[in-house]
C-alpha cells in the first residue's frame, strides 16, 4: 500500500508531441490543472466561459524539457494566434496524456 510519501513521489507523465514542423514536449496534468480544465469546459458549456479555452489548456501542458511552461498565463492570446492544425494536434495529446480523449473533447467543445 502507498503511504504519503509514496504519493507524493509520483511524477507527471510527459509526451513527446510530433507536428509537422518539429516536436514539442507535453506534461499530465496536476489535480489543480484538471480542476481549471474543468472550470473552463463547464464555463464553456454554460455559454459564460473564458475566451481561449484550448489556448489554456496548451498554456498548462506545453513545457520545456526542464518541466518549465513554454507559455505564461499573459502569453494565451500568442497561442490562440497559432494554427489551429498545430493547436489541435497539441490539445488532442493532452486529452489523451490525461486520459480524456472521446467524451472530454466533446465536453471541451461545448458538445
Amino acid at each position: 500500500m502507498l503511504n504519503k510519501n509514496d504519493l507524493l513521489s509520483i511524477g507527471l507523465k510527459r509526451k513527446e508531441v510530433d507536428l509537422d514542423t518539429g516536436t514539442v514536449l507535453i506534461r499530465e496534468f496536476t489535480t489543480a490543472d484538471r480542476e481549471k480544465f474543468e472550470v473552463l469546459a463547464m464555463g464553456m458549456q454554460e455559454g459564460s466561459g473564458k475566451k481561449n479555452m484550448k489556448a489554456n489548456i496548451i498554456a498548462i501542458s506545453l513545457i520545456n524539457k526542464d518541466n518549465t511552461r513554454v507559455f505564461g498565463d499573459d502569453e494565451i492570446g500568442k497561442i490562440a494566434e497559432l494554427p489551429s492544425t498545430i493547436t489541435e494536434v497539441i490539445f488532442n495529446a493532452v486529452l489523451d496524456i490525461n486520459g480524456m480523449a472521446g467524451d472530454a473533447l466533446d465536453v471541451a467543445e461545448g458538445n
